[in-house]
């Protein structure tokens, strides 16, 4: 495909975001507890610093690192002489979509089989599927955008992930107006230190994973519906809600590093 062809994907995604803006107006249960109810600032920092300290965590892990390399050695398939992160930066989009997918593939279907497990487990070790779900999401944005040729290690680069992933988590009817917001920070030339506001967490992303815990607790409960003593509805329900979930992170995802790359090429200017 040109690229002209991914302009036009993305251009179009933006106009569904823009739609489900119209039709849902954001999500009035949101501004219901946002209006009755005042989160603790002081409880929201100490949450950012633990999502910035399990980002580096991540990132010093042998198996990122082993990942890191994988990814360099697959695209030697398309061009031998690239040798660091930065060198894919000058292969073809639909190349480096092809390696991206590859991974958001793998960790939809992982994460579809972790929902299936937790589904049949107790109400409090299913609860851990959101902070799982959470440092899934994380490292498959570092290694997307390996493949997109970002070194993810600059401090720039960890905080535009951890807040387009925040953006993925509000109501749809939220999305565009903070991902036109976002765009704002993103620029050809990104410097090494991320210079805006570096607060990441507010009261939409709490009262998300809020609604995501009380999804989880109404799944597990099912638990009693057993054939042949295995609970098949919850373990179905768990595995198919990751699933979804997962899959609408990856086009976010993929989305934002191919809106990146045709930047830097001139077709957004």
């Amino acid at each position: 495909m040109s690229l002209n062809t991914y302009v036009a994907n993305i251009i179009s995604w933006e106009k569904k975001m823009k739609e489900d803006e119209s039709f849902q107006n954001s999500s009035n249960f949101s501004k219901l507890l946002l209006d009755s109810r005042t989160m603790n600032t002081k409880l929201l920092a100490k949450i950012d610093d633990y999502l910035f300290y399990m980002y580096h965590f991540l990132q010093g892990t042998s198996r990122y690192k082993e990942d890191r390399e994988r990814i360099i050695h697959e695209s030697l398939i398309f061009d031998e002489q690239i040798e660091k992160i930065e060198d894919l930066r000058y292969l073809p989009i639909r190349q480096l979509t092809h390696l991206a997918e590859k991974i958001c593939q793998k960790d939809t279907w992982l994460s579809a089989v972790q929902g299936g497990i937790l589904g049949m487990s107790p109400a409090i070790l299913a609860s851990a599927n959101i902070p799982i779900t959470l440092i899934r999401s994380v490292r498959k944005a570092q290694l997307t955008g390996l493949c997109f040729g970002y070194e993810m290690i600059k401090p720039y680069e960890m905080i535009m992930v951890l807040k387009f992933l925040y953006i993925t988590r509000l109501p749809k009817g939220d999305r565009y107006t903070a991902w036109k917001s976002f765009k704002k920070e993103i620029y050809v030339d990104p410097p090494f230190v991320y210079e805006g506001e570096d607060r990441l967490l507010d009261e939409k992303m709490v009262i998300h994973h809020g609604k995501l815990l009380l999804e989880m607790m109404c799944i597990v409960s099912l638990r009693n519906k057993r054939v042949r003593q295995i609970p098949f509805i919850s373990i179905g329900l768990s595995c198919l809600a990751n699933y979804c979930r997962s899959n609408d992170e990856n086009r976010f995802i993929i989305k934002y590093f191919q809106y990146r790359y045709l930047l830097e090429k001139g077709c957004f200017l």
